[in-house]
C-alpha cells in the first residue's frame, strides 16, 4: 500500500522532470531524483521518494530504479506514459544515450505531492532545465555533497546516507531527522503488514 504510493510518486516525479527539462537523458534524470530526495530530506528530515542512492563514478544513482531503465527498457508503469529515443553517433560506435519523452496527452499527477515537494520539483526544473548531464555530474561532485562525503569515506558503489545532506543551512537537526525517520520507518512497517 505505502510502497505503491511511493512508486506512484516516483513515476510522477520522473514524468514531471521528463516533461519540463531539455534533453532528459538517464544521467540528468538520476541527478534530479537525487536532488529531489536529498533536498527534501535536508529541509524536512524525510526523503521525498525514499530511494537508495549509491556512489557511482559519475555521481549519485538510485541503483534499483536505474537498473530498471538503464538500457531504455521501461517498466510497464512508465512505458504507458513515456517513450525512449536511443541516440548513437556514427563516429563513436560505443556511444549511446537514451532520451526520455512523455507521450502526447500525458501529464504528471501533481496532487500526489505535498506543497513542499512541489516547490522543490519546480525549483529543480528552474535550476537544471537547460543544464547538460556533465554540468550536473560536476555539481554532485563538489566537496561536501553527500556523494563526495560517501565516496571519500567509503569509496565507490556504496550506499549514500541521507544524513550527509544535513548541514548548517538545514532547518532541521540531525536528532530531529533521526526521530522523524524512526517514526516514519515504524509507520511504513505497519502499513506493509496490512497488505
Amino acid at each position: 500500500m505505502l510502497d505503491d504510493f511511493y512508486r506512484e510518486k516516483l513515476v510522477n516525479a520522473f514524468i514531471y522532470f521528463v516533461k519540463n527539462i531539455n534533453r532528459a537523458n538517464t544521467t540528468k534524470l538520476m541527478k534530479l531524483l537525487h536532488y529531489f530526495d536529498f533536498l527534501h530530506f535536508k529541509q524536512t528530515g524525510i526523503p521525498a521518494l525514499g530511494l537508495e542512492y549509491y556512489t557511482f563514478q559519475r555521481g549519485p544513482v538510485p541503483k534499483e530504479f536505474w537498473l530498471e531503465i538503464k538500457e531504455g527498457n521501461l517498466p510497464l508503469d512508465l512505458k504507458r506514459k513515456i517513450f525512449v529515443e536511443k541516440v548513437e553517433k556514427d563516429d563513436n560506435p560505443d556511444y549511446k544515450e537514451y532520451i526520455f519523452k512523455v507521450k502526447q496527452g500525458i501529464k504528471p499527477n501533481l496532487e500526489i505531492f505535498t506543497p513542499k515537494e512541489l516547490d522543490i520539483l519546480k525549483d529543480l526544473v528552474y535550476t537544471w532545465k537547460d543544464a547538460t548531464a556533465e554540468m550536473m555530474t560536476e555539481a554532485t561532485h563538489f566537496k561536501g555533497t553527500p556523494w563526495e562525503k560517501t565516496k571519500s569515506t567509503k569509496g565507490l558503489n556504496q550506499l549514500i546516507d541521507y544524513f550527509f545532506a544535513l548541514d548548517m543551512e538545514s532547518p532541521i537537526s540531525k536528532e530531529q531527522a533521526q526521530f522523524l525517520n524512526t517514526e516514519f520507518g515504524q509507520v511504513f512497517k505497519n502499513f506493509n503488514r496490512l497488505k
